[in-house]
């Protein structure tokens, strides 16, 4: 099977591989997934605590500042089952974070990839590098999810397991052209995982979060989420469609059909779930600005 490249970016963990002659391309870049995964547990058991030290207490400010501290450190040391559970959710609000923003970072330089290449025999280093270090992203997700089911429950399970899959399989080569397409969606997420924060601090620690400043937070949540998540997450996954369709790509002997149609069920799904996770936030908002409210009358 003859493959191409076109993005002309070299894999820079690439002469760290045990298996670098290889042209099976799991064993070539197994270690960027396993490297992966041992990056964001040390971030998130050892790195992520102090970090949280440093940026939680700028929102502690006022009279209330000791206060804050005090149940801040409570929190990180309480052997109470809820407490623990939310140091946890903060610890994985910071791997989730800088997983974003390298993925973001990632996929910049590769944005000039033609709709057209073919997701059979299109195959780039770099791309592959991309999709091997996001599937060792999610495989600490799955790691986490299982290991504190309590706590985050069936619906982020399923989420990691089929966000797993769609990166694992782009490594065979499949669909690489459209790996970093996929990854825009990470555009929101530094915007939702500030949100997260904002909320949890006013309602954990009673912080006041400037109005102005968590306003422009929702509205460039909304925004971004609805251009990267619902106009461009239909659009790519239906030109991709298109794609095989037209081009009787499907037909070829190499064409993985089972691979394809999981992950247009799986990108279905996503995609839908995304537009019943952006009404919620329409609505939220609608309240928190009285917008349909009643007015007494007097």
């Amino acid at each position: 099977m003859k493959l191409v490249t076109e993005t002309g970016l070299n894999d820079p963990l690439l002469k760290f591989s045990l298996f670098p002659n290889s042209q099976n391309l799991y064993l070539r870049n197994l270690h960027e997934v396993v490297l992966s995964f041992l990056a964001y547990c040390i971030i998130y058991e050892y790195l992520s605590a102090p970090l949280l030290d440093i940026i939680l207490p700028l929102f502690f400010l006022g009279r209330k500042r000791d206060k804050q501290l005090a149940q801040w450190k409570d929190l990180k040391t309480s052997t109470d089952k809820k407490k623990k559970q939310s140091f946890l959710n903060y610890k994985v609000h910071v791997v989730t974070m800088v997983q974003c923003i390298l993925s973001i970072a990632l996929v910049l330089p590769t944005l000039n990839l033609q709709f057209g290449l073919n997701i059979i025999y299109f195959q780039d280093d770099f791309i592959t590098m991309i999709a091997s270090v996001t599937a060792g992203y999610f495989l600490w997700d799955l790691y986490v999810c299982l290991k504190w089911f309590e706590l985050f429950q069936m619906e982020f399970l399923i989420h990691a397991i089929c966000s797993l899959f769609v990166f694992i399989s782009a490594m065979h080569p499949n669909y690489q052209n459209y790996v970093s397409k996929f990854l825009l969606f990470e555009l929101s997420s530094p915007f939702v995982n500030i949100n997260w924060l904002f909320s949890t601090l006013m309602k954990e620690f009673d912080v006041q979060i400037p109005m102005i400043l968590n306003a422009l937070n929702g509205i460039l949540l909304m925004t971004i989420f609805f251009l990267v998540r619902i106009c461009w997450g239909w659009s790519c996954i239906l030109v991709m469609a298109y794609q095989v369709y037209s081009k009787k790509w499907y037909a070829d002997p190499n064409f993985p059909k089972t691979v394809m149609i999981i992950t247009f069920s799986i990108n279905m799904a996503l995609n839908t779930l995304n537009c019943v996770w952006l009404s919620k936030m329409v609505k939220i908002a609608k309240k928190m600005a009285g917008v349909g409210t009643k007015k007494k009358v007097i």
